[in-house]
């Protein structure tokens, strides 16, 4: 019997499915809105098709209101789409099953209360088929949903066909619901499968491989993320950040060994960032960017010197080094988020103060300062191009 219902409802692939589902919900509500869309609106004008056809054809006419019903009801489900899931916080996946849920009562009214003597259920069959290769949930949910409405389908065909018809449709639907559990999960499977490929492939784009935190590619799409005037939270501060005498440290111990210590540093910059709240990316070679978010100078003054503080008590041995550890130098600049910003300056400015930060002796934090410009400075800055 387990063996029976692993078979039917993929048991056996839930833990899978549960951790795609979890990875990928955004990209999940984007097909499944997008399906319910556009069944939504296939459904309003195949409905609204048919009620022209019942002026046309007496045949028809008595299936008038179910079809202005069935209309009215898919126009409603798109404007509700519209206006209501496109960009809200509720899930277009139970109204999904609510939009399909009235497309096969819909299939089912036809079938069998306005069958005019040639009642099918090929519309109820191909709707339920649609619906588990299309939509993307769990499994065993989609799979009970097609049973319990197969079930209440060979009810209402076996009470109120005529026998002969009643056999056909109830053979009919009974076959494709088997065959929609059977080869249904196969797609969802697969588009499950490719989400979670694209996301694992997106993330080793942008994640450096050594220290696994965002790389270069990622700090620039943040920027221009943030140059969008829409963004309501820019970035508003830069901390470049240098492992001291790194080069040495690669002749002393090896590469192996610095590599290690990048590594050790990287995560260790990436779980500070997470737990107060800043960015950090691997901006190349042995350094450091961390870009920040709503502090003012005075706290982002704290965050550089925290940083150089906390990289020292690490205690990472460094025996050439004069304090016998590893340490950093931190250089910092900051703007107001009411002025325009332009990245490239601030984090050149904060290079700049590393430099300072490095020429002064090292393992310590040096704000940034603005100097006198020359008048030849001012007219080059005039001409300066912003590139990425």
């Amino acid at each position: 019997m387990l063996k029976i219902t692993n078979f039917f409802f993929n048991n056996h692939q839930y833990e899978k499915q549960k951790e795609y589902i979890a990875n990928n919900r955004q990209r999940i509500r984007e097909q499944n809105y997008l399906l319910f869309k556009n069944s939504a609106f296939l459904f309003f004008i195949l409905m609204t098709i048919l009620v022209f056809l019942t002026f046309l054809f007496p045949e028809l006419k008595e299936g008038r209101i179910i079809y202005l019903l069935s209309a009215a009801s898919g126009g409603i489900f798109y404007i509700f789409s519209l206006f209501f899931l496109k960009k809200g916080s509720l899930s277009p996946l139970p109204f999904h099953y609510l939009l399909y849920t009235v497309v096969l009562w819909m299939a089912c009214e036809d079938a069998v209360f306005l069958n005019h003597g040639e009642g099918s259920a090929v519309a109820f069959c191909g709707m339920i088929l649609v619906f588990s290769m299309l939509t993307i949930d769990y499994s065993y949910r989609i799979n009970w949903y097609i049973i319990f409405l197969t079930v209440a389908f060979i009810v209402c065909a076996y009470y109120f066909e005529p026998r002969p018809l009643a056999v056909r449709d109830i053979a009919n639907s009974f076959i494709f619901c088997i065959l929609s559990i059977m080869i249904g999960g196969i797609p969802r499977i697969s588009k499950l499968y490719d989400f979670e490929s694209e996301r694992i492939l997106q993330i080793e784009r942008n994640i450096d491989t050594l220290t696994r935190i965002p790389n270069r590619r990622s700090l620039f799409e943040a920027l221009i993320e943030c140059e969008n005037p829409e963004c309501l939270s820019p970035y508003t501060g830069a901390i470049m950040i240098d492992i001291d005498n790194f080069k040495k440290y690669n002749d002393t111990y090896g590469h192996q060994a610095g590599d290690k210590v990048l590594q050790q540093i990287g995560c260790f910059l990436g779980d500070y960032g997470i737990d107060f709240k800043f960015d950090v990316f691997r901006y190349g070679g042995e350094e450091f960017l961390a870009m920040t978010k709503d502090r003012d100078i005075s706290k982002l003054n704290t965050l550089a010197k925290n940083l150089v503080k906390t990289i020292r008590d690490l205690k990472i041995t460094y025996k050439a080094s004069s304090r016998g550890i590893i340490t950093i130098s931190v250089g910092y600049s900051f703007i107001d988020k009411d002025t325009p910003i332009e990245y490239e300056s601030l984090i050149q400015q904060a290079d700049s103060a590393l430099y300072t930060a490095k020429k002064t002796g090292r393992n310590r934090a040096v704000k940034y300062v603005e100097k006198p410009a020359s008048p030849s400075a001012l007219s080059s800055a005039k001409n300066k191009t912003k590139i990425y």
